[in-house]
């Protein structure tokens, strides 16, 4: 990976999620998970939720230009219906794991959902994980291959295969299940990073496990071997037009011995430690000619739903262009970077704000936006001009002076689905109570919003709140204002909060593999009977949570 920083361009302002599933669902489809109803949670195992299937994905607009496409690895995008398959959306093949994680060697999840009719009952359900296109895999040989070695042998065989059909249009969505949990390294990788990977802000965050740092640096260095791998064999092949980029889809999780100092925070969070990505991209036809610098580290903001107008337009020719429809919300959508790739811009922008997240009315409505103080005596503007196709990029030409909104008036997706969870087993559960339920919380907690502002060229780590401060009132105002310019256009959320429990148990299926319990009617394959109603009160549960929480 520094290799290809040093050759390539690493954009150190690109922002995304706080979790695994809508930061997935913004690479594919280049719209903000907020546009998407994806922003307020990951999908978990039991529910019956997916990305928006009338939606278009990356992998559909390259298909539609004669490219090959492939997604290896987690897909974590909903599957409890076939229509939600990678297979349904895209890609001609796909290998890997449906869910949103499990054992790298057994590869087997398991996921737990509370009994209807009983809420003091938690049921777990395991089963296998791994599915080649519509069909489970039979892991045969590949049982105790980590999932890292397992997903680069297919990818390298992908290529291989491409390569002997002189198929040289082609793009692979290669999505590595490492380093998230568990954390479990290859014996190969985990020697050379024992000793290398503590740094010098070994131990400054309690909050990280030291103890088990070693192990997930072993994690990365398995990746970064792989990587290496991939890099290697497209130059092989002789195929010097190709573009490989490297991307995180959020910050670190602290217990299991990430660190992402000196940024604050981590995966969940809003702080910039949690939303913060890594990205760097190299693409020889492009760095180390025509004057463009290598190894350049581009500052201005970007967005993970950037990637994907960027890709289609820098692969672009005469004899094939494609681009994703347009959403005149530049805050919900993402944008072409392609002016960057062509010049050695450091510092501009194309963005003068950046919407990092923002919540349902069911979660609160919480978030962040990062904004470029500069702009402030401007009109913001949120839409983009209608056929500007032709027209020139213009960019500012200052360095921007990046201030960060963030409004904390939400209890978290752990403690809000806790709640859910309990609501969800109730015999007479309906949306209303639930709502209400959430509220009750969100009042406990958070009786009016917390506002807190910070100044991110002078402060990243976010350690100094301006919102209480009379000289950056004005400013707090400013982005405020923009905030509020959201109201009316982030659209409600679609999603519809369930949990089919024991229909997804993989263990009503005959071979025992998380795979769709619906069809695509949405006809559960199976039906299950209430538990016998229990006599616990669940405003009781609810309040006995919500002294857990506020005690941790």
């Amino acid at each position: 990976l520094n290799a290809m920083a040093r050759e390539g361009l690493v954009f150190e302002s690109m922002y995304g999620g706080t979790e695994c599933t809508p930061s997935r669902a913004m690479l594919l489809t280049g719209r903000h998970a907020v546009a998407l109803g994806l922003q307020d949670s990951v999908i978990h195992g039991t529910e019956p939720r997916g990305m928006d299937e009338t939606v278009e994905t990356l992998a559909d607009a390259f298909r539609s230009i004669a490219y090959s496409t492939a997604a290896i690895g987690k897909w974590h995008l909903g599957f409890y219906a076939p229509r939600f398959l990678p297979c349904r959306r895209g890609f001609d093949y796909f290998f890997g794991i449906l869910v949103g994680g499990g054992d790298h060697y057994s590869h087997e999840t398991t996921e737990s959902f509370i009994a209807r009719g009983n809420a003091s009952k938690t049921i777990a359900v395991t089963g296998r994980n791994l599915w080649e296109n519509d069909h489970p895999y039979d892991q045969g040989d590949d049982e105790g291959i980590h999932t890292t070695e397992l997903y680069t042998a297919k990818s390298l065989a992908l290529l291989k295969n491409y390569n002997e059909q002189n198929q040289n249009d082609f793009f692979l969505y290669l999505s590595y299940q490492a380093v998230h949990g568990p954390i479990q390294t290859p014996s190969v990788s985990y020697a050379p990073a024992r000793s290398a990977c503590h740094g010098p802000f070994s131990g400054d965050d309690d909050e990280v496990n030291w103890a088990l740092r070693p192990r997930l640096c072993g994690m990365v260095t398995g990746i970064d071997n792989s990587i290496g791998q991939i890099y290697n064999k497209l130059q092989q092949d002789n195929n010097k037009d190709f573009i490989l980029w490297v991307l995180s889809d959020n910050g670190g999780v602290k217990r299991h011995g990430s660190s992402n100092w000196p940024l604050r925070g981590e995966k969940g969070e809003f702080w910039e430690g949690g939303v913060r990505l890594v990205s760097l991209v190299t693409a020889p036809f492009l760095f180390g000619h025509n004057d463009l610098v290598q190894g350049r580290r581009y500052r201005g903001l970007t967005h993970l739903s950037d990637v994907g107008p960027t890709l289609l337009d820098l692969v672009s020719t005469n004899k094939k262009s494609c681009t994703f429809p347009k959403i005149k919300d530049t805050l919900l959508s993402g944008i072409s970077l392609k002016h960057i790739f062509e010049n050695n811009e450091q510092e501009s922008s194309l963005r003068n704000a950046l919407l990092i997240n923002r919540n349902s009315d069911t979660w609160g409505g919480g978030g962040a936006l990062v904004f470029d103080l500069s702009a402030l005596d401007q009109t913001f503007s949120l839409e983009e001009e209608e056929d500007n196709d032709d027209e020139a990029v213009t960019i500012q030409n200052q360095q921007p002076r990046l201030f960060k909104l963030l409004i904390e008036n939400s209890v978290g997706d752990a403690v809000l689905y806790r709640a859910g969870r309990v609501m969800l087993a109730a015999q007479n559960y309906d949306s209303q109570s639930l709502d209400a339920a959430l509220q009750i919380r969100r009042d406990a907690l958070f009786p009016t919003p917390l506002f807190h502002l910070y100044d991110l060229n002078n402060d990243p780590s976010e350690d100094i709140d301006l919102a209480n401060s009379t000289i950056h009132a004005p400013i707090l105002a400013a982005a405020l204002n923009v905030w509020n310019l959201l109201d009316g256009r982030v659209p409600s959320n679609p999603q519809v909060w369930q949990d089919d429990g024991p229909l997804a148990a993989p263990s009503i299926f005959a071979d025992n593999f998380w795979q769709p319990w619906r069809d695509d009617d949405d006809l559960p394959l199976a039906t299950y009977q209430l538990l016998p109603s229990s006599s616990v009160d669940y405003a009781d549960v609810l309040l006995e949570q919500q002294q857990e929480d506020s005690s941790s």
